[in-house]
């Protein structure tokens, strides 16, 4: 009898840890995946930037990018990426720093940035930005890139997703 409820545990155990995974949108290929909130879904990547390995989509202003910068970037650190990134935030895109604190994904130390601007050559239209972004032990940097309007309309599910998203092939 005992096993007859280890066994029905044990069924009932593995298809909940299955049902948790289909919930995850994974990138075998780049190594990672993220779990996106409800009201999103995955479309096709924007030809004109490749290396967007992933995009997740809300609405037509409202998007979660998962970038990858996968060339040789010998001897840089992560806080000199970001301090470049800073740069072209303000003057490429007209932008400003909002906010900048440190963050972990996947056991790695990572940054996340707040950030306002226009995205030259995408859109003329100001917009609120959050990235994540982490520099894996062989030098590629993944970024998560989210874009929202001013009025930080989703932010908070952006956020939420950047804190799903993990290295390594689940």
């Amino acid at each position: 009898m005992l096993n007859r409820y280890l066994a029905g545990a044990a069924i009932f155990l593995s298809l909940s840890v299955a049902a948790l995974c289909e919930e995850r949108v994974v990138d075998k290929d780049h190594g990672f995946s993220i779990k996106p909130d409800d009201g999103w879904k995955q479309v096709a990547t924007p030809g004109n930037m490749p290396y967007c390995a992933m995009k997740l989509q809300r609405d037509t202003r409202t998007k979660l990018y998962i970038d990858l910068f996968d060339q040789e970037r010998p001897g840089e650190t992560l806080d000199e990426y970001v301090q470049g990134m800073k740069n072209f935030i303000v003057k490429e895109m007209n932008g400003e720093v909002i906010s900048e604190s440190p963050a972990t994904v996947s056991g790695l130390p990572a940054r996340k940035l707040m950030y306002s601007g226009k995205s030259k050559g995408f859109t003329d239209i100001d917009n609120k930005y959050f990235r994540v972004i982490v520099q894996v032990p062989s030098g590629k940097f993944y970024i998560v890139h989210g874009v929202v309007d001013l009025d930080g309309h989703h932010l908070s599910e952006i956020e939420n997703m950047a804190e799903t998203f993990q290295l390594g092939n689940p």
